[in-house]
């Protein structure tokens, strides 16, 4: 199965959510470019199922194989992709993405090249030097800058590599969000990988519909505490106002922290950085409702007492662990 270096995988999930035909074409015409110089093989997962991927394969300048993903959630196609690959590194790069630089997927699978790690997250900003898309950078990608060392404690799945016998044998479990990158990401550092941060493999974004995306980010905030309820958001799963400001507040912490400490690749410099700050406040005002949303929704359905009640049995387990040791 691994008869060659490296299997570069894309997909078209983005294209059933609203992402362009044209952008997906784009990542493909990127990953032809990589494969034609290096030891690589492309494959697509394809959730459209209309032909027109296997006619773009069959046109193709380097041999790409279609998998059939219809049907398959975001993950699912992920972990399709990982199954199917014959490559000794896995790279993703999703079909909304391009990279910055030709030599991204260098630069992406040296640690693992190096025995440094086990999987790499790279930098994904958004394709607008907007100070809207700045903004949306930090909010949405931010979380890969967070540690100092270069660690990662969520990667990005739409810019991330992996050796591929790994991603095979923990493969990432399904969850009512969309991306589980960081409850991925959580499992393999518990099994004692090393994930870490490629600042240089930098992709630019697809701009989504920054209202929807909203929504989207803010309910996936509470969606991430049903799904994972280790963290400390879960005892902030109520429908109060208090509840709700404190999840906005720490939300808008973040993004202070995360803005000071913004690689050069993202945008902000001292002449913009107070007007990306302003950005960020306003994004974060339209992504409330979506948060708002959840927390009601959870209340009602039972999840958010589920989540709870998770996080505090965790923490008990905890705490008996500790006083033994």
């Amino acid at each position: 199965m691994t008869s060659i270096e490296f299997s570069l995988v894309t997909e078209s999930f983005n294209v059933v959510d609203g992402q362009s035909f044209a952008g997906l074409q784009g990542a493909i015409a990127a990953l032809t470019a990589i494969a034609r110089r290096v030891d690589a093989e492309i494959l697509i997962t394809d959730a459209i199922g209309d032909g027109r991927l296997q006619a773009l394969a069959a046109s193709a300048e380097v041999p790409i194989r279609v998998l059939d993903a219809v049907g398959l959630d975001y993950d699912a196609q992920k972990n399709l992709a990982a199954n199917a690959a014959r490559g000794r590194y896995v790279a993703y790069l999703d079909g909304d993405c391009l990279p910055r630089r030709e030599d991204w997927l260098e630069r992406i699978t040296a640690p693992l090249r190096d025995g440094e790690a086990d999987a790499v997250g790279g930098l994904t900003v958004y394709d607008d030097p907007s100070v809207t898309g700045i903004a949306a950078t930090v909010m949405d990608f931010g979380y890969v800058w967070d540690a100092a060392d270069g660690s990662l404690g969520c990667y990005s799945s739409n810019n991330v590599a992996f050796r591929r016998d790994l991603r095979c044998a923990l493969p990432i479990d399904a969850s009512e969000l969309r991306c589980n990158c960081y409850a991925h990401t959580q499992a393999l550092l518990r099994d004692g990988r090393r994930v870490r941060f490629a600042v240089d493999a930098v992709v630019a974004h697809e701009v989504p519909d920054m209202p929807a995306e909203r929504h989207r980010r803010g309910w996936d905030v509470v969606a991430a505490c049903w799904s994972n309820p280790r963290q400390v958001e879960t005892t902030q799963l109520h429908p109060t106002q208090t509840a709700f400001e404190w999840q906005l507040r720490r939300l808008q912490h973040l993004d202070l922290v995360r803005l000071q400490r913004a690689p050069q690749a993202v945008g902000v410099h001292a002449g913009n950085r107070d007007a990306v700050l302003d950005e960020i406040v306003r994004l974060r005002r339209i992504e409330a409702a979506g948060l708002r949303d959840a927390l009601i929704a959870g209340e009602r359905e039972g999840r958010n007492a589920a989540a709870r009640a998770a996080f505090a049995q965790w923490r008990d387990a905890q705490r008996t662990l500790d006083a033994v040791v």
